[in-house]
C-alpha cells in the first residue's frame, strides 16, 4: 500500500548489485544514499501525519505517572548522546490517576526528544513531577538547556506543521498537546 517501500527496496537492491561492479561508483553511491535518505524522510512523515490524522482513542486505567517518567527516562539514558544527561526527580506523593499509559508515554519520548535536538554540546534534561494536594492535579515539567524556541514561534509551536527543525512535520508537539489534551490536562511552553 506504501509505495515508498518498494522505492527504497529497489533502490538497494540496485546498490547492492552494481555497486562494486561499476568502475566508477561514486556516483551509483551518492545517488542511491540520497534515495534512500530520502525515502526515510518521507517514511517518516507519512507516519506522523497518519497518527496524526487518526489519533487513537485514550484507554485510561489507573497509573502512577512516576512510573512513566521512569520507563521513558530509561530508554533515553542508554542512547543518549554523551554529553547529554537525563536527571528524573519525581514526587513520591503522586497518587495513580486515569491515564492512558501508552499515550503518556508518546508524550514524554516526543518532549524528551525534542530536549536531545535542541541541545548542542553539554546538555541537561530534568524531568520533574509534582502534586497539587490542593488543586488535585499532576505536574510535571520537562525542562533542557537547549536553544529555546524563537519567539516568533512561541505561540505557534502546538500548531500542525510547525516546526524549528530542518527534517521535522511539525506534527510532534500537535499530537504532544491532542493527547494531552483528551486527558483533560494541558501544556505550556516557558
Amino acid at each position: 500500500k506504501n509505495p515508498l517501500t518498494p522505492i527504497q527496496l529497489s533502490t538497494q537492491r540496485i546498490r547492492r548489485k552494481y555497486l562494486e561492479k561499476l568502475e566508477d561508483p561514486e556516483m551509483l553511491d551518492n545517488c542511491t544514499s540520497t534515495i534512500i535518505k530520502e525515502v526515510n524522510v518521507l517514511k517518516s512523515m507519512v507516519n506522523e501525519f497518519s497518527k496524526f490524522a487518526r489519533m487513537p482513542e485514550i484507554n485510561p486505567s489507573p497509573v502512577n505517572i512516576n512510573k512513566i517518567l521512569e520507563e521513558v527516562s530509561d530508554l533515553f539514558k542508554e542512547g543518549l548522546p554523551p554529553l547529554i544527561q537525563i536527571n528524573l526527580k519525581t514526587d513520591p506523593n503522586i497518587p495513580e490517576i486515569l491515564i492512558d499509559g501508552e499515550q503518556m508515554k508518546r508524550v514524554f519520548t516526543n518532549l524528551i526528544d525534542n530536549a536531545v535536538a535542541a541541545i548542542s554540546g553539554h546538555g541537561n534534561i530534568d524531568l520533574l513531577s509534582s502534586y497539587s494536594n490542593e488543586l488535585k492535579m499532576v505536574v510535571v515539567n520537562v525542562i533542557d538547556n537547549g536553544c529555546g524556541v524563537p519567539e516568533t514561534m512561541a505561540t505557534r509551536i502546538f500548531d500542525p506543521y510547525v516546526t524549528t527543525k530542518k527534517d521535522g512535520t511539525g506534527l510532534g508537539l500537535a499530537i504532544v498537546q491532542q493527547i494531552i489534551a483528551d486527558h483533560g490536562g494541558f501544556i505550556r511552553l516557558r
